[in-house]
């Protein structure tokens, strides 16, 4: 059987229009449907350029308000909370979440020019470290209520030839070595053994707290220490030194410490540069781990003490000059090699005069002179590889593991790299 016809209603048929009105509605149905394309094609390219392009203006996710003498300010890594430092000495830890919220310490008796923070890996809390003439002390900062504890306080090492105030403080990966740098270039390093967390030996409210003061004491011993007047007999061709900056050089061996884990393993050693020279220094933290143990302490002296104290240098007149200061320098440390000494001239010619060597900073340490001054310096995530920044542009790639240069980028060849980049 055949389907039966659509049904049909005859009233509610519609002629066909006349022409030319016939024509017109045609043409109006095209010019609807080509503004309606170029509507939706404009929206999508809107969108799409809304999407590229990103909005440098950031509305401020807290307002903390302090005092116009505030010497020093650091945030110490959660939102809202920073350590302020008053010309007095005193450390204060604010909220911007609440104003209301201060927690201070007054340890120090002098202005602090210091602070640096950093996550300790078994608590996740934060450990703050701050910096004065005279002092070094170490924080936990609760990152719930903002309440400050103090762990330790140790003195630092006083120089009579250096009044320079510590300018940048370096913690390693694992918070297991503190390095102290002063503006003049002196350097001190500390070592640190923080209490491991024991949930068997604490009660269950200690080990919920994630509190360091609850597991035991903090030790704080120094590792090493480089006077101004080293550094400059080690810097002797530079004109002016400045502070000191590090690179850690980290343990790639299984690290046992309580307190590392993949992403934070422990330093064995350290390179070390200043501002405004061009020498490269690699600290063996053992071997002056060792020295500091057996001699109480890894202390290198300044070239005049060296001289004044060296047998044999009563009665001898010479002119103290930056070459015969770089001469007459020496480790005190044990396992260090001897530099040479001030003796008296003959009077016969003995031939040329040897140039000044190198006094050495640590025992087992190592040196290296680059072409030009070092300004930059970055790292992988491993510390298997860095590379450092000259003066004049060029940039010094390194390996570690060997303890040499790999590549060396030319100035040229960034400049060329810089101008890639901006096709």
């Amino acid at each position: 059987m055949p389907p039966l016809p659509t049904l049909w209603d005859p009233a509610g048929a519609v002629d066909k229009l006349p022409q030319p009105f016939r024509m017109i509605d045609k043409v109006l149905a095209d010019i609807v449907e080509q503004v309606v394309d170029m509507i939706g094609t404009r929206e999508a390219q809107r969108r799409a350029e809304d999407a590229s392009r990103v909005d440098l203006t950031f509305a401020p996710h807290a307002v903390m308000e302090v005092a116009p003498e505030t010497s020093c300010f650091l945030p110490i890594g959660i939102a809202g909370i920073a350590a302020v430092a008053m010309p007095d000495g005193e450390l204060q830890v604010r909220s911007a979440r609440d104003p209301s919220v201060c927690f201070s310490d007054r340890t120090h008796t002098s202005q602090v020019t210091a602070m640096e923070a950093g996550m300790v890996v078994s608590t996740s809390g934060r450990l703050l470290a701050a910096a004065s003439r005279t002092t070094l002390t170490l924080y936990e900062v609760d990152i719930k209520s903002c309440e400050i504890s103090l762990l330790a306080a140790v003195p630092l090492p006083a120089d009579p030839e250096d009044s320079s105030p510590p300018v940048r403080l370096h913690w390693s990966d694992n918070l297991g070595h503190l390095a102290v740098c002063r503006r003049s270039g002196a350097l001190a390093l500390f070592s640190l053994v923080l209490p491991p967390p024991n949930v068997s030996l604490e009660s269950v409210g200690a080990f919920v707290s994630l509190s360091l003061k609850a597991f035991g004491e903090t030790r704080v011993e120094e590792l090493l220490r480089v006077p101004a007047a080293t550094v400059r007999a080690f810097c002797l061709g530079s004109a002016s030194v400045g502070p000191s900056n590090l690179v850690w050089q980290l343990q790639q061996r299984p690290d046992k410490s309580p307190h590392s884990d993949r992403y934070h393993k422990s330093a064995r050693g350290a390179y070390v540069w200043w501002e405004g020279a061009n020498r490269l220094l690699l600290l063996d933290f053992e071997a002056a781990a060792g020295a500091s143990s057996g001699a109480g302490g890894a202390v290198v002296a300044p070239p005049e003490a060296e001289a004044s104290a060296k047998p044999g240098a009563q009665g001898t007149s010479k002119p103290s000059t930056p070459a015969t200061k770089a001469a007459s320098s020496k480790s005190v440390a044990p396992l260090g090699e001897a530099s040479s000494l001030l003796t008296a001239a003959p009077a016969a010619y003995a031939g040329p005069e040897r140039p000044p060597e190198v006094p050495q900073i640590a025992p087992m340490a190592r040196d290296w002179l680059l072409p030009h001054d070092v300004t930059a310096a970055a790292t992988t995530s491993d510390h298997k590889t860095m590379a450092w920044g000259l003066a004049d542009g060029s940039v010094v790639i390194w390996d570690d593991r060997s303890c040499c240069s790999t590549k060396n980028v030319t100035a040229l060849l960034l400049g060329f790299a810089a101008a890639y980049a901006s096709y």
